[in-house]
């Protein structure tokens, strides 16, 4: 039996954080997500690059994305004013426009 201080335990047994690399050490909170882990400082959106922390998150492949930057990223958008429409399923299970923020809608306007 080898017998080791903290750091150095940290050190060779310590699993690494997906987002900088470094060894968690002990006490250190932690995020994990389908076997990854990261620092909670690490554990950020994609794009925006703001800290996720406990909020919700959308995961796409290896990236993680905040609510608001998946929904730019992959919303439908209005044709004519560029901005995020809401959908809502009709009864034949086709995307219905629900809100265009800029109430363009109408004429099917939908990107």
């Amino acid at each position: 039996d080898r017998i080791y201080c903290g750091p150095c335990h940290d050190e060779l047994f310590g699993s690494p954080c997906a987002g900088c690399g470094d060894v968690f050490r002990a006490g250190m909170k932690k995020m994990e997500y389908k076997s990854r882990q990261w620092h909670e400082s690490c554990f950020i959106c994609c794009t925006c690059k703001s800290v996720i922390g406990a909020k919700s998150f959308i995961p796409s492949g290896n990236d993680i994305y905040c609510d608001g930057c998946y929904e730019e990223a992959y919303a439908a958008k209005c044709s004519r004013c560029s901005k995020v429409c809401h959908m809502t399923r009709s009864v034949r299970s086709s995307l219905t426009p629900l809100s265009c923020p800029g109430g363009h809608h109408r004429g099917g306007h939908l990107s």
